[in-house]
Parts: structure tokens; sequence; C-alpha cells
């Protein structure tokens, strides 16, 4: 559930992202957290933390996601790099609700 952050609202179930696209934004959003740390501002003036969510998002075509969807998804990367014992549960929640594979049958057994 996507609970855990009050701004959090379900995303639509049109969302066409792929399971690549997701292990994509996931493994890109786990380097730059992995890189990150509070004094980086200061140490380095040209890091900018929106640039570095867009960097993890790249490769996402535009259109895949409604703009709500592109915002939430953006504003929690952010929260990730920033804080990734906090935010990857949730982070990974939403992407795997944003996946085509949250929508796909179970394998018939």
């Amino acid at each position: 559930m996507l609970t855990t952050h009050p701004t959090h609202k379900t995303p639509s179930k049109e969302a066409t992202m792929n399971t690549d696209q997701t292990d994509l934004i996931l493994q890109k959003t786990a380097s730059v957290a992995f890189s990150y740390y509070p004094e980086i501002m200061i140490d380095s003036p040209e890091f900018d933390l929106w640039s570095e969510v867009n960097y993890c998002l790249e490769e996402l075509p535009d259109g895949v996601l409604s703009t709500e969807e592109h915002s939430m998804l953006r504003t929690l990367i952010a929260r990730a790099i920033v804080d990734p014992t906090k935010h990857r549960e949730t982070l990974t929640d939403l992407l795997f609700e944003l996946s085509d594979e949250s929508t796909a049958e179970p394998d018939a057994q």
C-alpha cells in the first residue's frame, strides 16, 4: 500500500512501464543513494538532487505515466536517494504498481 506518505495516491491502472524500466530506475536510484551523504552539497556544490532524479528517469519514455504519477515517482526517488532506509520500500511498491507486472496474470499451475 502507498499509504506511508499522505501525498501518495493509488496510481492509475493504465500504467505501461515494463519490468526492465522499473529495474533500471531502482538500480540508478540505489547507485545515486549509495553516493549521497548530507554534506554533499557543501563538498560538491555542483550536486543537484533533481538532476540525479532526472538521471534515474532518463530511460522512461514520455507519456508512459500520467503527470501525477510522474510527479509522485520523482518525489519518491528523491526521498529514496536522501533516506533509502525510510523510503525504498515505498518506492519499490510504487514502481511495482506502475509496472505492467502488477497487472500480469499469475502463472497457471
